[in-house]
């Protein structure tokens, strides 16, 4: 077991290393410091502050393997950052204007330096035509961009491969798809996704029971192959041919408040009483004040794989999401605590729940 040596709470929000002896790190508003670690002691060496937008939030930082540049990646932007290694001052950001590809949507939260820093590399939630790509920079991120298509769901992390192993980077998606490409773009590895329920285009048909404990749901986009599931009696049924589901399942409360075409949300929730809401964009869950006027933001969580549907028990306490990694997932409306998650086989006769905790119990149930 690790034992703590040191510690900069404010600067926690990511991290790198470059040797045994440099760190960088990272606070929420986008402030960077580096730090020397000597003597179990981190000695502040440098700091700056970035200019960010306020939804914009640094995910991802990485070393140049000789240390001279440092990459940030962020959730809700598609820009990326680049800074020196020594004074922390700002470098020519790399192009997200040009290519086959324009970055115009989405984020680009992963990044990663090749083997000898000639290469940078950002994925994240940004697609083209149905797929994720990753875009490369040549000359350590100065040169044009090099978009590949790799995945079905957003990028969750990306890592470069030593060129003992054959280079380029390896990299993971939200739908367990994950690959390898090379430097020039070409995709050397695919490993496919685990076969999953899709709740694509089901903003609707996730339905929930008053209390919970129930939830609707189909196994394909669109809402095919209905099924239900009950917590209390651990049962997933099948719907149709003579079986229907529980009359008292209602849909998310959708009205009630006003969305641009550039705000819509994947899936959304509107409280009873339109106090609040709760939004999906992308692999994040937002939940607002009512009064959008406010910009009053009451909780934030980053997901598991883009959010697909959204909705709440009658009473607001409890909120029900359908993810793209296959899972569905339960959520205090106050703070956005995780208690439940569900995950139904694409066989349709298996499920996985688990409660909040590291353990998974497999149960499996009839159709």
């Amino acid at each position: 077991t690790g034992v703590e040596v040191a510690r900069d709470a404010e600067y926690g929000r990511c991290a790198d290393w470059h040797g045994d002896t440099r760190i960088v790190g990272v606070s929420h508003e986008g402030k960077v410091r580096l730090f020397d670690f000597q003597d179990g002691r981190l000695l502040l060496r440098n700091q700056a502050g970035l200019s960010l937008q306020s939804s914009s939030l640094p995910t991802s930082v990485r070393f140049s393997p000789d240390g001279k540049r440092i990459a940030l990646g962020f959730a809700n932007s598609i820009r990326v950052k680049v800074l020196s290694g020594v004074d922390l001052k700002l470098l020519p950001d790399p192009d997200v204007d040009t290519g086959v590809d324009k970055v115009d949507r989405g984020d680009l939260h992963c990044v990663a330096w090749n083997h000898d820093g000639s290469v940078l590399a950002t994925a994240g939630n940004w697609w083209k035509n149905g797929s994720y790509l990753i875009r490369q920079w040549q000359k350590a991120g100065e040169g044009k961009p090099l978009d590949t298509a790799v995945a079905g769901d957003s990028i969750t992390d990306l890592r470069d491969i030593p060129t003992s192993a054959g280079g380029g980077f390896l990299y993971a998606a939200h739908d367990s798809s994950w690959g390898v490409i090379s430097e020039r773009g070409k995709r050397t590895i695919h490993g496919a996704p685990t076969p999953k329920a899709d709740y694509w285009d089901q903003k609707e048909q996730l339905r929930v029971s008053p209390d919970g404990s129930v939830v609707a749901f189909g196994f394909e986009r669109s809402g095919k192959i209905p099924a239900q599931l009950s917590l209390s009696e651990l049962k997933l049924t099948l719907l149709g041919a003579g079986t229907e589901a529980l009359p008292n399942l209602r849909g998310p409360k959708l009205d009630g408040l006003e969305f641009s075409r550039y705000d819509e949300p994947y899936g959304l929730a509107v409280a009873r009483d339109n106090s609040f809401y709760i939004q999906g964009a992308g692999p994040n869950l937002y939940c607002h004040s009512g009064d959008k006027s406010q910009n009053s933001r009451r909780w934030s969580v980053f997901g598991h794989g883009n959010i697909c549907a959204v909705n709440l028990t009658a009473n607001d306490k409890l909120a029900v999401v359908a993810f793209g990694d296959g899972t569905i997932r339960w959520y205090r409306a106050d703070t956005g605590q995780e208690l439940l998650a569900f995950f139904p086989h694409a066989d349709r006769k298996r499920c996985c729940r688990s409660a909040v905790g590291p353990a998974w119990s497999i149960v499996y149930v009839p159709c």
